[in-house]
């Protein structure tokens, strides 16, 4: 998952597998600074995002309409 700070006041999340991106402002977390990475990305799980691990490689990151498909047809980016 690519993971951008646009600027000081937003967090951004990418899907591994397709460009879906979500994004996500502090002022919609009620704080005046940068958004919370946990509360943010829990947040995306309520909406259907996942996060695999595999041995021996990064966490990768799919969004909900990446999510619904089979482990197999996922297309993982390995590092």
């Amino acid at each position: 998952m690519s993971i951008d700070r646009p600027d000081a006041h937003t967090l951004q999340f990418g899907c591994d597998a397709c460009p879906e991106i979500v994004t996500f402002a502090a002022q919609d977390e009620g704080v005046d600074d940068s958004p919370n990475f946990v509360v943010s990305w829990q947040t995306a799980q309520a909406d259907g995002w996942i996060a695999e691990k595999h041995v021996g490689y990064d966490w990768e990151y799919y969004c909900p309409a990446c999510a619904k498909l089979a482990a197999k047809d996922r297309i993982p980016r390995h590092k």
